[in-house]
């Protein structure tokens, strides 16, 4: 976590020894399904106490996906989003990063209250 602002979470992923990695090309921003079947960086956020979480897939081609889910793998609905996520990847040398920044969840929409 890079840091906390006004209910706004920062996350970066720094990746070493990247010299054979492959990246997805570029597909355009926006919202794609089955991110996890390919290339992505997962993020759980849970409520203490809770059993409900959200679930955000972010992939180096700067798609992503979020969802709601009531259990672990249960009760999944997509996430409402204010604006597209911003998951941009940076390379160089034998590093890359992956940077997010995410607003945090209202849990209670994960309970559907």
């Amino acid at each position: 976590m890079l840091g906390l602002d006004h209910g706004w979470l920062r996350l970066r992923w720094k990746l070493e020894g990247t010299g054979k990695l492959i990246v997805p090309p570029f597909a355009g921003r926006g919202r794609s399904d089955d991110l996890w079947q390919t290339t992505c960086f997962e993020v759980f956020l849970r409520a203490p106490g809770s059993t409900a979480y959200v679930e955000l897939n972010l992939s180096p081609s700067e798609r992503w996906a979020a969802y709601d889910f009531t259990g672990p793998r249960e009760g999944m609905a997509e996430r409402p989003m204010p604006r597209d996520a911003d998951c941009t990847l940076r390379r160089g040398g034998a590093m890359a990063f992956l940077t997010l920044p995410f607003r945090l969840p209202d849990f209670r929409r994960c309970h559907g209250k």
